[in-house]
């Protein structure tokens, strides 16, 4: 359309119009824009150059003209030492990849400065040291870094991501700070190793970190690392790294002890281990057992997947059916795991993956099946046609459980209160979508199967990637929610009615960072018919304290939005209304509605409610 616009007028006989766009709605719009759209809008014209200038955020310097390319565009800038200082500073990410030592045509302007790779890494480096907003920067050819000192990490002065690639011991000789400040995410990969051996140590390796006193580093990615040496001589002292709230182990074996790691990063509060075994969970077990909130496997190598610690959330990925491991909680109360995301390539496991979901996982509350290569049609009718009939008595024999199959059994899941399933997207059909009549088949048997069952949440895409990276909860995927609502004066007359899908990733987001405490029975609530006053919207949101509602009344005369509370208790209810501060307390006055709901003789109301979340 753009280049349409300025052809036109090319060809017209009259000269071109301004835009009657203001400059303040075109700089908007760009800020939407990528860069290749940008530069498109702003050669239009040269009073839309002007307002949208183009503007280089992102820099990956690929071989050495890059390099050279990038000095000269910051600071051989038309405009003096001004124009260099705001080009510098727009920059946010810079990327020096592994092939920038090679060229790939040598110029008249590039030439002088190919032959001597330490001088285009001094010039890319100075580049980085201005630009005073940059938050990421990735070294791909860290050695030379090591070995030359180019990189001073006291000069990125905002950096918030540093990736570090082919990393020899002149990391950890001390006497030098790589690692700014401000550093946030720590992502060092790719460990030399000399003569099939390698060269750094996990002790040393931590204690340089702990040296640098990185006070803000909140992640600790490792990629690619077998230390030389187990980590048995921490056992006197172990560095502390107790800022890292993330630990990301991908292809690395730290060669640790559960113990030993326990001393060194104290506050964990997330693990995620891709491709290889856990640490050893020998010798005396740590009492309490360490503790995390959220553990992630990812096609573990081991024989079974041991988890020594004491977890609230586990999202296990298996590629690979016939190679899928079994879940082994050793070491750890297991009952306070409360959240189980299994990312497979279909609704049919290996007998010794979903045994133990079973068998030892009593308290999961909330229940996402992530499915890689069947499509949600195929998965719902698998996952229905396994749920039990009321009348049927199961034991944990081998005939109950087939090789191949997942089994829903009514006393070993009657804990979920949420199930998730995602699937890819059905091809035959030509509307793109499960055929409404199995997703209610579904729904109501779910409901029927699982007593405690509050929530359901369905979607279908086209694709659902592997990568442990990708989050498909929110808008990253067509969600669908439900609710069941249970009638309890009459049984088996329960209702199931679909609610809006922002409101039900609200629950998602509870869910995923509550507990075992936050999680008990009656913190969730029994959702029995709420009372809704007339004229108002009611939403029922979902809060960490028991059997609470929120809902909202809008008064358009006035516009004005009253919160509301609604307190079930017993087979009666209160509600009540009044406003929000800007402490997060709600003020209200009590208002019992006698024609919906009989208010029960133990029921409260505290004054001064403390809103959670």
């Amino acid at each position: 359309m753009i280049a349409a616009i300025a052809s036109a007028g090319r060809r017209s006989a009259f000269p071109p119009r301004r835009l009657s766009l203001p400059d303040d709605i075109l700089l908007e719009i760009a800020s939407y824009l990528s860069f290749r759209d940008s530069l498109s809008i702003s050669l239009v014209s040269k009073h839309v150059h002007n307002v949208v200038p183009p503007r280089i955020t992102t820099v990956i310097c690929s071989y050495q003209e890059h390099i050279v390319l990038l000095h000269a565009y910051v600071f051989r800038a038309r405009g003096g030492a001004d124009v260099a200082t705001e080009r510098a500073s727009r920059l946010s990410s810079l990327t020096l990849a592994e092939s920038a030592q090679n060229t790939r045509h040598p110029t008249a302007d590039t030439g002088e400065d190919l032959d001597n790779y330490e001088t285009l890494l001094t010039m890319f480096m100075t580049v980085a040291y201005t630009a005073k907003n940059l938050k990421y920067l990735r070294i791909d050819e860290f050695h030379i870094c090591c070995r030359t000192k180019a990189l001073d990490g006291t000069k990125l002065r905002n950096l918030v991501h540093m990736h570090l690639s082919d990393i020899t011991d002149g990391l950890v000789a001390g006497g030098h700070k790589f690692y700014p400040p401000t550093l946030r995410v720590l992502h060092l990969a790719q460990f030399e190793v000399w003569e099939l051996r390698p060269q750094i140590t996990a002790f040393a390796l931590f204690s340089s970190i702990e040296q640098q006193q990185l006070r803000s580093l909140s992640t600790l990615i490792i990629e690619n690392f077998v230390p030389c040496a187990d980590l048995s001589e921490m056992s006197n002292r172990a560095p502390q790294l107790a800022t890292v709230r993330e630990l990301v182990l991908i292809k690395a074996d730290l060669r640790a002890t559960t113990v030993l790691l326990s001393r060194t990063f104290p506050n964990l509060r997330s693990l995620c281990v891709v491709e290889y075994g856990f640490p050893h969970a020998i010798g005396t077990a740590p009492t309490p057992s360490p503790r995390l909130h959220a553990l992630t496997v990812v096609d573990s190598t081991s024989d079974a997947i041991i988890v020594p610690w004491t977890c609230d959330r586990l999202l296990y990925i298996c590629t690979t059916p016939a190679d899928a491991q079994a879940l082994e909680l050793r070491r750890c109360d297991h009952s306070e795991l409360v959240g189980l995301t299994l990312r497979i390539p279909h609704a049919k496991m290996r007998y010794g993956v979903w045994a133990v979901v079973l068998k030892t996982l009593p308290m999961i509350s909330w229940l996402e099946l992530e499915i890689l290569q069947k499509d949600l049609s195929s998965t719902l009718e698998i996952l229905q046609y396994d749920f039990p009939d009321d009348s049927d008595d199961f034991s944990y024999d081998s005939d109950d459980f087939p090789y191949d199959s997942i089994k829903f059994k009514r006393y070993s899941l009657d804990k979920v209160k949420c199930l998730s399933v995602l699937a890819l997207r059905p091809n035959s059909d030509c509307a793109g979508r499960t055929d409404p009549s199995v997703i209610q088949d579904f729904l109501r048997d779910a409901a029927r199967c699982m007593p405690a069952l509050r929530y359901v949440a369905l979607a279908e895409q086209d694709e659902v990637s592997a990568d442990w990276k990708e989050d498909y909860s929110g808008d990253h995927a067509p969600w669908r929610w439900w609710e069941v609502r249970r009638d309890r004066a009459e049984r088996g007359r329960d209702e199931v009615h679909e609610i809006p899908s922002w409101q039900g990733e609200r629950i998602r987001v509870y869910l995923r960072d509550a507990d075992a405490k936050h999680l008990s029975d009656g913190r969730l609530g029994v959702c029995s018919a709420p009372f809704v006053p007339t004229g108002s919207a009611f939403l029922s949101f979902l809060l960490s304290d028991a059997y609470f509602l929120v809902g909202g009344m809008l008064d358009r005369s006035s516009a004005s939005f009253t919160m509301i509370i609604c307190f079930v208790a017993g087979s009666g209810g209160i509600y009540e209304t009044g406003s929000l501060d800007v402490r997060g307390r709600v003020h209200a006055e009590m208002t019992v509605d006698t024609e919906q709901t009989q208010a029960s003789e133990h029921s409260y109301i505290q004054e001064n409610l403390t809103m959670q979340r």
